[in-house]
């Protein structure tokens, strides 16, 4: 089955009501001597590492100024397959090629998987370009007349703020404390990031920026491709430096081979701070942000930096990191459940016969003792074409903080997610459901393809139902460790009931509240409702034990 962008050598666009409706809509502005200049001004982040990027964004720019709308799709698809090519910068590129078409089903396909994909990785601002260009596209006229936005279109997108950052969340034990999410320094210089890239070969060059950059309270040692950042008095050795920078590139190049990604071949600056102190004026210094209390490490693209709350003795944040700094550059579109939950995986981890694997025994285990075990599916993405509104997408990252999340609710989620990737490990299935995203099947990649939903890609590797999938890890939850998944109202409730609040009068009319309500409950009860029921569970704890 051939689409309009299966394949380049037979001209990516070669599906004939696109083109037709492209040539139409280039002879229309023609007739009409229209000659406005739509100016797009792309300021790359946390997500372009490397100068070429940067070129191929302003070509892609250029043809859309130039109304070249079919080269445009061309590029932009081409693009998608290169090193860290496919995000969302590319895929706002195809979905206005799309649009310029009049196409407006695949247009509206395209933007709403790009706004649900990448939403982790959209700042505010980003967030609500895109959500005004899928709007303007879904009031395009209809085939044969321009459309409606076009003569008058500005676009801008802004990308100085925070975008591409993946963070990593330490034990929680007060579920209400830490509110604060992301934020950033709106008069840093985003810019400058991309000086800070650096070939292999550029290593002692690399070293002397630093040093300049960040001055006499830290160190700045070079190790092959790693360029290790301290502060200065940590007072470790050459051996020390060598044992962790040949730790890294055992599992940089384990990450490379046993899931097939291209490696990035640039400095990585990885910045080991001793105290989350260190690491938060760290973050300020050099990405202009503000990290929650709760974030004990963060990798950004555009710098290829790691950084994390580990010493010379603990590293396992910053092989956390890599893992997130090294899975964009084939699968930019991967979901946060499965991002996280490989990163999560490889945190706490072991050689074992030449490959790294996961411990099995590991600290998030403790996190869902005596919880209600949420089905896996709550964390995914809904289907693409369900998308309705800012808050609908916005309130879908159960991997940050937000007024509908709290810390335990979020670290409940790392802990849950964490659990199905050693499920996968042991399983055999790990390689394979990466391979899976990353072959994902979308309006995106060929025009004719059913846009996939994380359930169905999951379908696709496990080939049976999710409802068998979710049962075998359920099977395989309870035989290893000490959980019980059962969701049925009868345990829950009788659960529920042997929670102590500890005379707490607020925990106490919320338990009764709660077991009002599962006693009229029947059948499963939903997401939400036992999201309700663990955040009484989680306070519960913490009251009891502070």
């Amino acid at each position: 089955m051939e689409g309009p962008i299966n394949s380049l050598k037979k001209n990516v666009i070669k599906s004939a009501h696109i083109q037709n409706r492209l040539n139409r809509l280039k002879n229309f502005i023609c007739a009409k001597e229209l000659i406005t200049i739509v100016y797009l001004l792309l300021l790359a982040i946390c997500q372009s590492v490397n100068s070429q990027t940067l070129q191929d964004y302003e070509h892609l720019k250029n043809l859309y100024n130039q109304k070249k709308f079919s080269e445009l799709y061309e590029k932009a698809v081409s693009l998608r397959k290169k090193q860290y090519g496919k995000n969302w910068k590319t895929d706002y590129f195809i979905s206005k090629a799309l649009c310029a078409a009049s196409d407006n089903n695949l247009a509206m396909r395209a933007f709403d998987y790009t706004l649900t994909v990448y939403k982790r990785d959209l700042n505010n601002n980003q967030f609500e370009f895109l959500l005004s260009e899928r709007d303007k596209c879904s009031e395009t006229q209809s085939v044969g007349s321009i459309p409606a936005h076009y003569a008058g279109l500005h676009i801008s997108i802004i990308d100085n703020e925070t975008s591409g950052v993946s963070g990593k969340m330490g034990y929680i034990v007060n579920c209400n404390t830490d509110p604060n999410t992301f934020s950033v320094d709106s008069s840093f210089d985003y810019q400058s990031l991309n000086q800070r890239i650096f070939s292999v070969d550029e290593i002692q060059t690399a070293a002397n920026y630093y040093r300049n950059l960040l001055g006499t309270g830290y160190s700045c040692i070079p190790r092959g491709r790693y360029l290790f950042i301290v502060p200065a008095a940590t007072g470790a050795n050459d051996e020390t430096f060598n044992r962790i920078a040949g730790y890294l590139e055992n599992a940089y190049n384990f990450y490379a081979e046993f899931f097939e990604l291209r490696k990035p071949e640039n400095i990585i600056a990885v910045y080991l701070m001793n105290t989350r102190e260190n690491l938060r004026k760290m973050a300020k210094k050099t990405h202009g942000l503000t990290i929650p209390d709760s974030n004990i490490g963060y990798s950004c693209l555009a710098d290829l930096s790691l950084l994390g709350t580990s010493t010379t003795e603990s590293i396992g944040t910053i092989v956390h990191e890599l893992f997130h700094l090294m899975i964009r550059a084939d699968v930019g579109d991967i979901p946060t459940w499965l991002d996280e939950a490989v990163a999560c995986l490889y945190e706490t981890s072991r050689w074992t016969g030449g490959l790294l694997k996961g411990e099995i025994s590991q600290w998030r285990t403790e996190i869902l003792l005596n919880l209600v075990v949420p089905r896996l599916d709550g964390l995914f993405a809904t289907n693409f074409n369900e998308f309705t509104s800012h808050e609908h997408v916005r309130n879908y990252d159960q991997f940050a903080f937000h007024e509908g999340n709290n810390n335990c609710e979020i670290a409940l989620n790392y802990a849950l997610v964490k659990h199905f990737a050693i499920f996968l490990q042991e399983t055999g299935k790990l390689k394979p459901t990466i391979n899976g995203f990353k072959e994902r099947k979308n309006v995106l990649v060929d025009t004719l393809y059913h846009d996939e939903t994380d359930v169905e890609v999951l379908e696709r590797v496990f080939n049976k139902p999710f409802d068998e999938i979710q049962a075998e890890f359920d099977s395989w939850l309870s035989y290893m460790y000490p959980l019980n998944p059962d969701r049925s109202v009868h345990y829950i409730l009788s659960h529920v009931r042997y929670i102590d609040y500890c005379g707490d009068e607020a925990l106490r009319q919320t338990k009764a509240n709660l077991l009002q309500k599962l006693g009229a409950a029947s059948g499963q009860l939903t997401d939400e409702q036992i999201k309700e029921i663990n955040r009484f569970i989680m306070e519960a704890r913490y009251y009891c034990t502070k």
